[in-house]
């Protein structure tokens, strides 16, 4: 019997093996995107324990310990219809064939969403609708900062260029001339540039201006209107 008795043992131990719970995943980043309303976190497998065969997530405003709990998810997961401006708690927990599983939770990892608006300005369309192909024209755009405007997050640039599109904003800034300084009016803070080129051809054109981060990454965007802040009408402009 000696051999069907350590045909078991291995068997077991093999059992045992396989459904050892699974440790605690490591949150590599969560990082604030673009729309003010999201987080993507993401995270490595455990480094102790069973192995890892799948995850779940879990996030609650800072503190609150009022947690939502999304099962089954992959790295990296997006967060959705948070809060603009608010700190996030957010912690990934492992989970295996084991009768132990799920694991423990992670470390919380806290990061705010980001709280950025651009608005409209009062130029170039202050100064007409009109402008001549590879000529220049004057532009300013809100980035809502202010106390008038609910305080919004200072971006780090600002930056002005054109599009064929009213309504498909510019994902680079390549081309795009960058703000030369800042002005407060009525309680608005507006970032301001001389000598923007407008474009090398004649056409139908829309003026855009958009915010960017440190990291130079592009988190809000606004088309040129005929109300400043509000935006009003999309303005259309005649390039001669």
């Amino acid at each position: 019997m000696p051999h069907l008795r350590n045909l078991l043992l291995g068997h077991l131990s093999a059992v045992a093996a396989v459904i050892a719970a699974p440790g605690v995943p490591t949150i590599s980043s969560v990082v604030a995107v673009v729309g003010n309303t999201s987080l993507t976190a993401t995270w490595t497998a455990p480094s102790s324990g069973g192995a890892a065969t799948g995850y779940n997530l879990r996030y609650s405003v800072h503190a609150a310990n009022a947690w939502t709990t999304a099962s089954g998810v992959t790295s990296p997961y997006g967060i959705t219809g948070l809060t603009a401006g608010t700190s996030y708690d957010v912690q990934v927990q492992a989970t295996n064939a084991s009768p132990s599983s799920p694991g423990s939770w992670s470390a919380s990892t806290t990061t705010s969403t980001y709280n950025y608006a651009m608005g409209s300005g009062f130029q170039p369309y202050g100064s007409g609708t009109s402008y001549a192909h590879a000529s220049t024209c004057n532009a300013n755009a809100s980035d809502n900062s202010a106390s008038a405007d609910g305080s919004h997050t200072v971006p780090a640039n600002v930056y002005f260029g054109w599009s064929t599109s009213p309504t498909i904003a510019p994902t680079s800034i390549s081309g795009m001339t960058i703000a030369q300084g800042q002005f407060t009016n009525s309680s608005h803070n507006y970032w301001y540039a001389y000598g923007v080129p407008t474009p090398a051809s004649a056409g139908t054109y829309y003026f855009w201006a958009v915010e960017t981060n440190a990291g130079g990454v592009i988190v809000a965007s606004a088309v040129q209107g005929t109300q400043p802040i509000s935006g009003g009408t999309t303005v259309a402009f005649t390039i001669t």
